[in-house]
């Protein structure tokens, strides 16, 4: 048996492997910190998201369809209280009407994609 194969030459070789692994990692901590230090100094101040408003009583009533949809949710769901089901609803029928909104664009001759798509 040579002194190349021996047990701990190969457990030095992995401790030192080891070590060079961990100062690298510790190099790159810093390297973030400061990077993410300057992208916040460029930065400006973030304006405050609005919140939403309350609805208001001229507000119209969710479709049938959000309806029957957060019935389904209530009745899958019991421990959901009636003002998470309600808010639920709302969401649900906006929801529904983007999706009318966006069904109801007619898109001219000209906007497809630029290259054919094959799977």
């Amino acid at each position: 048996m040579s002194g190349r194969d021996t047990p701990n030459r190969t457990g030095r070789r992995r401790f030192l492997h080891t070590i060079a692994i961990a100062s690298a990692l510790a190099a790159v901590e810093p390297a973030q910190a400061l990077a993410q230090a300057k992208r916040a100094a460029r930065k400006p101040a973030s304006k405050p998201r609005p919140v939403p408003a309350p609805p208001l009583s001229g507000e119209t009533p969710p479709s049938e369809e959000a309806r029957a949809l957060a019935a389904l949710l209530a009745k899958r769901y019991p421990h959901l209280d009636p003002a998470k089901v309600a808010g639920i609803t709302k969401e649900l029928d906006q929801r529904l009407d983007g999706g009318r909104k966006l069904r109801a664009v007619k898109l001219p001759n000209g906007a497809e994609p630029d290259t054919t798509f094959r799977a």
